[in-house]
């Protein structure tokens, strides 16, 4: 059964409350919000100490040798449904200024999967940095964007924000 493009309930792939970030000064939680269209993580295992990376940065390749490569494309600004959640355009580049200056926060933990509600249920990426910020404020509804991060460390872990 495939998953819908636009899933109508909370909790379900393309949820942007599903995924979030913890870190900065002072180390906080950002969830992501709006739609997810595309999350990817990538992860190399070079053999032999022979690693090849394509450095071009297209969305779905790995960044890193030897690490993991996270993508994610969204909107911000909409539902779930890829409808505008107000009207206020500030609004969402307020939200687009808060959610990036946290990105460039360095050493991040990156929930590929966050629910705090019971039963607590977490997936996550430790040391994680952003490589690329690429975004589009020309849409009216909301702002795209798409972020690769990087980190050394592939393995996912089932802590809570900071353990």
């Amino acid at each position: 059964m495939s998953l819908p493009i636009f899933p109508a309930e909370q909790g379900v792939p393309g949820d942007g409350r599903l995924i979030a970030v913890y870190g900065g000064s002072p180390p906080e939680i950002e969830i992501f919000g709006g739609l997810i269209h595309y999350a990817q993580v990538v992860q190399t295992h070079p053999h032999g100490g022979i690693g090849l990376l394509t450095r071009t940065g297209r969305r779905g390749e790995p960044l890193l040798d030897g690490g993991a490569t996270l993508w994610i494309e969204g909107t911000l600004g909409v539902d779930l449904r890829g409808e505008p959640l107000g009207s206020d355009f500030a609004e969402v580049l307020q939200r687009w200024d808060a959610l990036r200056a946290r990105l460039l926060s360095p050493n991040l933990e990156f929930f590929v999967y966050y629910h705090p509600d019971p039963p607590a249920t977490y997936r996550k990426l430790k040391d994680v940095n952003a490589y690329l910020i690429q975004y589009a404020s020309d849409d009216p509804c909301g702002i795209r964007y798409l972020v690769a991060f990087v980190t050394l460390d592939r393995s996912l872990y089932t802590t809570p924000p900071g353990q």
